[in-house]
């Protein structure tokens, strides 16, 4: 985790008084386990106002352990303490974090799994899949989340508990070096939420300038590569989709969790075209879905596609893909899974 200097020096200066140091303990209301996710606020650029809010919803694992397509009320901060902190809920950022930190992973799980939203571009369709990386850059991001829980527990022993600063809530100044934005920004750009350029797509979603209808943010279980995800089968690729947070416009929340009776995309209609040795295959995506491209030979008919050899996937995006297989081989059979 990292303090930011003027905490630092507040910490050092504690250690020269036990009294002060015991006082300071007993002022701060803010606090968190490891697993844990919050939701971060905020306004940008031209928006922002004088404050920031980072509120803690619990173990994220107790998302990914509800009962598949139920939804769960955020309860954990309300309406009035949203106001508390914004004017208005017009042009508000708002994303959701964690990450697994050096502590025991929960049971099942490998170290430096981190837990991010991703936001809607339409609200009736699913974000592009957030992709699983290496555990050296979660471990990156991993550090910047730590952070802003850390820092918030400092900010909040500052001052007394109340309905703005209390065990899983704290208003934060906005532009204070300790604050949460000095952690999800991008390093040049206050505006992106790419924890400091270690992920490649910001978190964040933001509301409209006139926020007249509920906003959602896809909320994605990120493992490390090399390590076998056992709700997707795969060890890199397409993060666990879990469901989504949705900020309704009266400044309440909601998590719905997936549902196996989601709609899967359409069965891709396919157009095989044949140049020297290379056979292109191509079809149109859904976007965020994944297509695996399988193949055989007169041979393998008999044998069920599972069995046949993947030749890779890809990630839709609205648009025709192509997977191109070079082959001498003029005996070739084809076939591309959606899911």
């Amino acid at each position: 985790m990292k303090l930011k200097p003027s905490f630092l020096l507040k910490l050092a200066g504690l250690t020269l008084c036990s009294l002060s140091l015991i006082q300071d303990v007993k002022a701060q209301p803010f606090a968190y386990n490891p697993n844990d996710v919050f939701i971060g606020f905020r306004k940008t650029g031209a928006n922002q106002g004088s404050y920031e809010l980072v509120v803690n919803i619990g173990q994220a694992t107790n998302y990914i352990a509800m009962t598949l397509g139920s939804v769960s009320n955020i309860a954990n901060f309300s309406p009035a303490q949203l106001s508390d902190a914004f004017s208005n809920y017009n042009n508000l950022n708002f994303s959701v974090s964690g990450g697994q930190d050096g502590g025991p992973p929960p049971s099942g799980y490998p170290g430096r799994t981190i837990w991010l939203t991703a936001p809607r571009i339409n609200v009736n369709v699913q974000s592009t899949p957030i992709q699983r990386d290496s555990v050296a850059n979660q471990l990156n991001t991993t550090g910047e989340i730590i952070s802003v829980l850390g820092n918030a527990a400092i900010l909040s022993s500052g001052g007394s508990s109340n309905q703005d600063n209390n065990a899983v809530l704290v208003r934060e100044p906005a532009g204070d070096p300790s604050a949460y934005s000095a952690f999800v920004s991008g390093q040049s750009d206050s505006t992106i939420s790419t924890y400091q350029d270690t992920l490649k797509q910001s978190i964040e979603v933001v509301t409209p300038a006139s926020f007249t209808s509920p906003v959602r943010a896809d909320f994605y279980e990120v493992r490390p590569t090399t390590f076998l995800d056992p709700h997707t089968g795969l060890t890199s690729g397409n993060a666990y989709y879990a469901g989504y947070f949705q900020l309704n416009t009266d400044g309440t929340m909601s998590f719905t969790r997936a549902s196996t009776g989601s709609t899967p995309p359409p069965a891709p209609v396919l157009k095989i075209t044949r140049s020297g040795a290379v056979n292109t295959v191509s079809f149109g995506t859904t976007n965020g879905a994944t297509y695996t491209l399988y193949l055989t030979n007169s041979a393998g008919l008999a044998q069920p596609v599972a069995n046949w050899p993947s030749f890779g996937s890809l990630t839709g995006n609205g648009n025709t893909n192509s997977f191109m297989d070079t082959t001498t081989d003029l005996n070739r059979f084809y076939t591309v899974i959606a899911h």
